[in-house]
């Protein structure tokens, strides 16, 4: 029997799976704090066979162009470290290794969603893209992120070819997350806003 936390609080649901509590909440409507969330996280903490889920909200974007990515920069609201400064994302491969690096292993990602397709992380040198998602495949094999077009979880390690785009957002030990992007079909992980 699995309990499930969700922002520290024990649920009703005690025999549920996360892949059948991401179902039931990837249907609902949208809602968050903030009138100008562009989108939201969930992530699941696993200590002893225990999962804590957690949802944050991306209220604030940033875009800055370079010559091989465009590095966006993310404030977001997570219930337990409230506003933080969480993500600098983009760069060169040795820099988004070095991120993928800290990710501890009981952190696993759920959800990633933005609300504007546009968001995706786009790379004008293809050599480049390619060698980053090959960095970021070898530290991320354990993560996984909702489909919601299958309408379930998918390994990443089993869909690397699918994976065209990984966004980093770290910030600390308690709150960090991989957002994974279809370059085929772009909605994979978007939704529409239905505030």
């Amino acid at each position: 029997m699995t309990e499930l936390y969700i922002n520290g609080k024990k649920t009703e649901f005690t025999d549920i799976s996360i892949k059948q509590y991401m179902n039931k909440i990837s249907s609902a409507s949208i809602t968050t704090p903030f009138n100008d969330a562009v989108g939201y996280f969930d992530f699941v903490e696993i200590v002893e066979g225990q999962f804590t889920l957690f949802r944050g909200y991306i209220v604030q974007l940033e875009h800055e162009s370079t010559a091989n990515s465009r590095v966006s920069k993310f404030t977001a609201y997570d219930p337990l470290i409230k506003l933080k400064n969480i993500a600098f994302i983009g760069g060169y491969s040795g820099y988004l290794q070095d991120l993928l690096n800290q990710l501890c292993d009981e952190i696993n990602i759920i959800n990633a969603v933005s609300v504007d397709a546009k968001v995706n992380l786009r790379y004008e040198n293809e050599t480049n893209k390619y060698q980053l998602l090959k960095d970021a495949f070898h530290f991320a094999k354990t993560s996984f992120y909702y489909d919601s077009q299958t309408n379930e979880l998918r390994d990443l390690a089993t869909s690397y070819d699918d994976v065209m785009t990984h966004l980093i957002f770290s910030w600390n030990r308690r709150c960090r997350m991989i957002q994974t992007i279809n370059d085929k079909i772009v909605n994979v992980v978007k939704v529409t806003n239905q505030r």
